[in-house]
């Protein structure tokens, strides 16, 4: 993951008082939901060539920062789209931490 991102998702998500030990750990889950979001929401787009090359990176042991380059490379305003899913799920864990609350 770029430092941009990781410093998007720190903010994002209040990870400054972390230890980045912790911060580390956190940004691996929390990215790994939001790839997934992602994923969801790009592939319908994706031209069938690009969701061919994206499949067969899918079937080896691509790292997820190939796999995010790759995106990057491929779809348009992917970063805009990585914030916006980020965004969302914060939105969703603090409508669950309202109702635990409330």
């Amino acid at each position: 993951m770029d430092n941009n991102m990781r410093d998007m998702l720190v903010t994002t998500f209040n990870l400054q008082d972390a230890s980045p030990e912790k911060q580390d750990e956190l940004i691996q889950k929390i990215g790994g939901m939001i790839f997934q979001s992602v994923i969801l929401r790009v592939a319908p787009g994706m031209s069938p060539q690009v969701q061919d090359q994206f499949e067969k990176l899918l079937a080896t042991d691509t790292s997820p920062e190939d796999l995010m380059e790759f995106l990057n490379k491929e779809v348009p305003n992917f970063d805009a789209i990585v914030a916006e899913e980020a965004k969302n799920l914060k939105a969703e864990r603090d409508a669950i931490m309202d109702q635990v609350k409330g």
